[in-house]
């Protein structure tokens, strides 16, 4: 390769999806934003965009950037977030594990040591209650600092974790997950409208989501199993606030004074229980 030609590939390079034109220099751009905002790492794939020309040129970039991007997030990201304090939560196997691969593959698992730690002791406590069963996290934070984790207003430190909550199906056969396919947005109904802790509003952070109910909260609540999660995490000396909503406290009668209230201006918290350190 020529001197020019080096320079002219550096320069693509650098310019990444910039160095396209048209519709092109617009949905790869666009593309990189949003994997950025939602796994933090996206950005790597920036100079992808200016690798290849020609005739296969789009196929060639997926396979490369997604090269790019698994290897950086196995072997780049846990070690220089672990000098950066954040620690990556399992992915499976064991007492903890992710509800989706979605948390993994988006590097959505990063907290502090310590909350790995305690997550891992009340995992292993429910588990050593209910043989088989393994608690389920979701979004804990980025790998590092500088990114907000949306559509969380607090996720930003590694200092909080959600968990998912246990369910059974309709003839109560407690189930491994269930609930909504990603832990989030499959709400445990209050059994009267009256024991709703905020009025629905159109336009508001709770997200109610009424009309996809059926289909993301097709199973029920396990009481027992997610009775014993809630109570063991409000126990945990290293967990120093609990955040879950009034009616689904008051159903699992679990009665701690670090479990919560988060308010009608964030999102509601009968899909998961959010669990923050000291």
């Amino acid at each position: 390769m020529g001197t020019a030609a080096q320079t002219s590939l550096l320069r693509r390079l650098g310019l990444g999806p910039l160095s396209l034109t048209g519709w092109r220099r617009w949905s790869a751009l666009s593309a990189v934003v949003a994997l950025t905002l939602v796994t933090q790492v996206g950005v790597i794939l920036w100079p992808v965009f200016g690798m290849f020309r020609g005739r296969g040129a789009g196929w060639r970039r997926l396979a490369v950037g997604v090269a790019m991007y698994a290897l950086a997030c196995a072997a780049l990201v846990p070690p220089v977030a672990a000098v950066l304090g954040r620690v990556p939560l399992p992915c499976a196997g064991g007492s903890l594990r992710a509800r989706s691969w979605l948390y993994c593959a988006a590097n959505r698992r990063y907290v502090a040591p310590e909350l790995r730690a305690a997550a891992r002791e009340i995992a292993d406590s429910v588990a050593a209650e209910n043989p088989g069963t393994y608690v389920s996290y979701l979004d804990g934070a980025f790998p590092f600092r500088g990114l907000p984790l949306l559509p969380h207003l607090s996720h930003g430190d590694g200092r909080k974790l959600d968990l998912a909550l246990f369910y059974v199906d309709r003839a109560g056969r407690p189930l491994e997950v269930g609930g909504s396919p990603v832990g989030y947005f499959g709400y445990v109904q209050p059994a009267r409208s009256g024991d709703a802790a905020c009025p629905q509003r159109w336009f508001d952070l709770r997200w109610d989501l009424a009309a996809l109910q059926r289909w993301l909260m097709p199973d029920a609540l396990d009481r027992g199993r997610t009775r014993r999660l809630v109570a063991t995490a409000a126990r945990h000396p290293a967990i120093a606030k609990g955040l879950i909503e009034p009616h689904l406290q008051r159903t699992l009668g679990v009665r701690s004074a670090k479990l919560r209230f988060q308010g009608c201006g964030a999102a509601r918290h009968d899909d998961h229980v959010h669990l923050q350190l000291r």
